[in-house]
């Protein structure tokens, strides 16, 4: 059995144009700007992905109740992966919208956590150079 979709022409007009900005944008980003991806922890671009999980296992882990509520608290963690310096490294963190520091471990770092990606060398990087507060 055939189905015909329609769309109001306004509908049409507004997805050109929002994909031609999104376009813009992408392209304004890769010359100089500053972009993030946020990243659920447990799909499989994230460091922290765990390819041995099932889909139900990821889903019993964000849906315990599923089966037996229908409210389920979702977290709604995402991670955010930014690259710093020239060269590129990239980093990985928590997007928190209530803070106004960002900070990542540096090469030399005694005492440190231990953590997947690698740390950032302020000595490879051309583009690094020392921030004082006052």
């Amino acid at each position: 059995m055939a189905s015909t979709v329609m769309f109001h022409p306004c509908f049409l007009v507004a997805s050109i144009l929002s994909n031609y900005f999104i376009g813009l944008l992408a392209t304004a980003a890769s010359n100089g700007g500053f972009t993030v991806e946020l990243i659920r922890p447990d799909f499989p671009k994230s460091p922290f992905y765990n390819a041995n999980k099932t889909f139900t296992g990821h889903l019993n882990k964000y849906y315990p109740n599923a089966l037996q509520s229908r409210v389920t608290a979702c977290k709604g963690q995402h991670l955010m992966k930014v690259s710093i310096g020239t060269p590129p490294i990239d980093i990985y963190g928590i997007a928190d919208t209530g803070s106004d520091l960002v900070s990542t471990q540096c090469v030399p770092c005694d005492g440190c956590y231990n953590q997947i990606s690698p740390m950032f060398d302020p000595l490879k990087s051309s583009t690094y150079s020392d921030f004082y507060c006052e």
